[in-house]
């Protein structure tokens, strides 16, 4: 095994590779494919719930009390996340994450449809999120050194932060 210090030895250090060469490898296709359209999900989210807390509480502090909601589990259970995603199958922490923030999701937009969504409710769920995205987040960085060679990885951290900010703001 080849760690990255030792690829810096080579001539050429870490910049062998093309911009897109990660994505010859097919499981880093899939996760990167897959991250671009959870971030979408994940921008179209962060509008809804913004859009909600102004309905339900027409202040500016309701969506500092959402914001607050959904960081402070984040912060809270990531080193939880961190732990448990170098303790197991990290796809799967990362398929569990993802199914946590689903269920938040629906279950938000079923009281939402129902016209019963009250401000409470709002905070509890997008705790829940947060505590999904705790999970997610190590698990995911962590997945990706798995997926490809040392060499691969720079673009594959570019990849990461080219699809980000675009999926997020679309």
């Amino acid at each position: 095994m080849q760690h990255s210090h030792e690829a810096l030895d080579r001539p050429g250090g870490l910049s062998g590779g093309h911009l897109l060469s990660p994505l010859r490898h097919r499981d880093f296709r899939v996760l990167w494919a897959g991250m671009a359209v959870s971030l979408l999900g994940d921008g179209i989210f962060l509008i809804a719930i913004a859009w909600e807390s102004y309905t339900l509480w027409n202040a500016p502090a309701a969506l500092s009390i959402v914001g607050i909601g959904m960081a402070v589990p984040t912060v809270l259970f990531l080193l939880a996340g961190g732990i448990v995603s170098d303790r197991h199958d990290r796809r799967l922490v990362m398929m569990c994450a993802d199914g946590i923030r689903a269920l938040a999701v629906a279950v938000l937009a079923v009281l939402v449809l129902a016209g019963s969504l009250r401000f409470w409710e709002l905070v509890a769920l997008v705790a829940i999120y947060g505590v999904g995205t705790a999970f997610f987040t190590p698990a995911f960085e962590a997945v990706v050194p798995d997926l490809l060679p040392v060499e691969d990885l720079p673009a594959a951290n570019s990849l990461d932060q080219f699809v980000r900010p675009i999926a997020l703001r679309l």
